[in-house]
């Protein structure tokens, strides 16, 4: 999946000179390890994609792979039909996705203790427009785990 997004993702980092977003292994979270990141995007554009406000009813999910503190893949997958599969449909197709961590600009209380109990890391980021930013922002370690309290209590 991604091969579109992962040349126009590999095209605009090499006009930028680099072969990976900046990430100082030192300061990643998991320097060392291999790690699948969701972004709850608006469309398949790889780095570049706008984020989704909203996690369940986010159109796509990109998927960043990172190595040993740089960016190895981004692969966009369509996400499911909230309206049709309601917010539970969502989430099993998120936990599905074999991922470690999920950033988002937040999510319900039922999403974030699930994504929680299996395993997943809920980053919350609301500042950065796009996929690509935030994972940057991550990478330098700027980026932290949700506070569960503050998950939206209308799910």
């Amino acid at each position: 999946m991604g091969g579109a997004g992962q040349a126009a993702d590999a095209s605009l980092l090499a006009a930028q000179g680099r072969d990976a977003l900046p990430s100082d292994a030192s300061i990643c979270h998991h320097q060392g390890s291999l790690m699948r990141i969701a972004i709850p995007s608006d469309t398949d554009a790889g780095l570049e994609s706008t984020r989704a406000g909203h996690f369940g009813h986010a159109a796509y999910f990109t998927i960043v792979t990172v190595t040993d503190g740089k960016v190895d893949s981004v692969e966009s997958v369509r996400n499911v039909d909230h309206d049709a599969v309601g917010c539970g449909g969502v989430i099993d197709f998120a936990l599905g996705l074999d991922l470690d961590a999920i950033i988002a600009t937040g999510m319900g209380r039922p999403p974030y203790m699930r994504f929680s109990q299996g395993g997943i890391t809920v980053y919350a980021e609301t500042s950065t427009p796009t996929v690509g930013g935030v994972v940057e922002r991550y990478l330098a370690g700027q980026v932290e785990p949700m506070d569960p309290t503050a998950a939206c209590n209308h799910h």
